[in-house]
């Protein structure tokens, strides 16, 4: 089982490939920083930059399954449509591709991977820092870059719990979903 895990956060996303427990594959993406111009044009510049980028990965790892963590866009959440646009274009290639798909929210992956349901970001990088100690050096993942941790406790927590879905065309009218 060959997982592509993604945190959507509200200005980078973390991206991580895990095989089984081995990590593969850890970084953050921010496709945010210089964009100019009208908001739906940026929108569409950025998407389709993490489309092309997680397609690439998708290739290059021959992933066989995706996991994204659910994120409810509410309030005066930075960027929610950016958040819950990444999480469409997750399931989007899940279904160009035929790969099983899970959405897992944040509270499951605290738990999975900290022990606590309410635990902290600290507490997250701190457990994926034991599990793989050479993560950062390896990946070159500073301690602040909270999603691309995420991301790697996404993708340990979705392979525990295992709700894998094989996306359908009725999955897009949110029926399977």
């Amino acid at each position: 089982m060959i997982v592509l895990a993604v945190d959507p956060g509200s200005a980078n996303v973390g991206v991580s490939v895990l095989e089984d427990e081995k990590l593969l594959y850890c970084t953050r993406l921010n496709y945010m920083e210089g964009l100019e111009g009208a908001f739906n044009e940026k929108l569409y510049r950025v998407l389709c930059k993490l489309y092309l980028e997680l397609a690439r990965i998708i290739h290059k790892y021959e992933v066989t399954h995706v996991a994204v963590e659910i994120v409810p866009a509410i309030g005066g959440m930075n960027f929610k449509d950016f958040v819950t646009s990444t999480g469409a274009i997750v399931k989007a290639l899940s279904y160009q591709y035929e790969l099983t798909y899970q959405g897992i929210g944040a509270t499951s992956v605290k738990l999975q991977v900290a022990g606590s349901g309410r635990a902290k970001k600290d507490a997250i990088r701190d457990r994926i820092v034991e599990l793989y100690p050479n993560i950062q050096a390896d990946f070159g993942i500073k301690d602040g870059a909270w999603d691309a941790f995420d991301a790697v406790a996404i993708g340990l927590a979705a392979q525990v719990k295992a709700k894998w879905v094989q996306p359908t065309s009725s999955s897009f009218t949110g029926r399977d979903w």
